[in-house]
């Protein structure tokens, strides 16, 4: 993988709060380099410019989650696609380790926005309300405020996935990860467009 991505994912450890923008990829079947057995992973894409082409990392062996970085955001295409969590769910390969509280993305195609950081910030800070709002709440205001471009057919579906008592933590209020059982992750699902009646 190239090197300035891995960087960045240094950095971001270092931080309490990561959110990552771009394109994700999900693969309908065994991800080629692992055993048979492998999970069906999603990718993000990195373009490799002393190559000339794109790295695709794999979320699967994405290392999320350190002492400082409690909460992840991934705003890219299918990077938590239901057969594809599931698959890597199953064979414990998620990338939500002890450390991580929350990982925020989407389980369906999502639209490149630039305010999604503003209004995840302002949510999260209590700007936007007065009240600091929860990470999944924060997320899902944030996807709600930018997802609006899409077809009104086609829903847009915001995924958050980690243990199930960091799902009330907010930036200034949290709970450690009680578990450390890859079977008690969990996750809830929002639909941010259309917006329900």
């Amino acid at each position: 993988v190239n090197n300035n991505f891995r960087g960045t994912l240094q950095i971001t450890r270092k931080l309490g709060l990561g959110l990552l923008i771009g394109h994700g990829i999900r693969g309908i079947g065994r991800d080629y380099t692992t055993a048979a057995n492998g999970p069906k992973t999603t990718y993000y894409p990195v373009f490799n410019k002393g190559a000339t082409a794109y790295d695709y990392v794999r979320l699967s062996e994405m290392d999320l989650g350190s002492q400082n970085l409690r909460w992840m955001a991934i705003l890219a295409c299918n990077m938590l696609n239901e057969n594809n969590y599931t698959d890597m769910w199953n064979k414990l390969a998620l990338p939500i380790n002890d450390s991580l509280h929350l990982l925020c993305s989407a389980k369906t195609g999502v639209y490149m926005v630039e305010d999604v950081g503003r209004v995840f910030a302002d949510s999260l800070t209590g700007k936007a309300t007065g009240t600091a709002m929860k990470v999944t709440d924060s997320w899902y205001a944030a996807g709600t405020a930018t997802q609006m471009l899409g077809k009104p057919d086609v829903n847009i579906y915001f995924r958050v996935a980690g243990w199930g008592n960091c799902f009330n933590d907010t930036i200034y209020s949290y709970e450690d990860p009680d578990s450390g059982n890859p079977a008690d992750i969990t996750y809830e699902d929002v639909r941010v467009f259309p917006q329900n009646p």
